[in-house]
């Protein structure tokens, strides 16, 4: 990475070839902080340790997916959308419907001990569910 020294106060002289490093280094940073992809990748900090995000796009009714993570250490963040086979998407959690607690449309998800496994529950009306994404966020044990 270029860093701009600046000596007695004067303004630094950046040349051309500096300021394409410097503009090519944001946009890796930038590029690097949006990846939603089904590979690990890295996507920031979380308290001074390297945060990685992996994504699952699962057609069909199912019940889990395997996150095929290991090391794992913290969940950061566990965000899932399901489209039901009618057509409308659902965020998961999902509580409410018509002003009051249905558990028909109750639905949630969570990750097993090991990581390993995320596991949905949902009542009878999020049982016909087309597509599944998942988005983790997570750090890793230090090996």
């Amino acid at each position: 990475m270029i860093k701009i020294e600046f000596h007695n106060d004067r303004e630094p002289a950046l040349d051309e070839t500096t300021l394409n490093q410097l503009q090519t280094n944001m946009e890796n940073a930038v590029n690097q902080a949006v990846v939603y992809a089904s590979t690990e990748t890295e996507c920031g900090t979380f308290f001074g340790k390297k945060l990685y995000r992996k994504c699952f796009k699962v057609n069909g009714n199912v019940s889990s997916v395997q996150t095929g993570i290991s090391n794992m250490e913290d969940l950061v963040n566990l965000m899932v959308t399901v489209k039901h086979a009618e057509g409308p998407w659902r965020t998961i959690p999902w509580t409410y419907n018509s002003n009051s607690f249905d558990s028909n449309y109750a639905g949630g998800a969570y990750l097993d001990a090991t990581g390993s496994w995320v596991n949905f529950q949902a009542g009878s009306g999020l049982t016909n569910t087309s597509r599944f994404i998942v988005i983790m966020e997570y750090t890793k044990e230090s090996l």
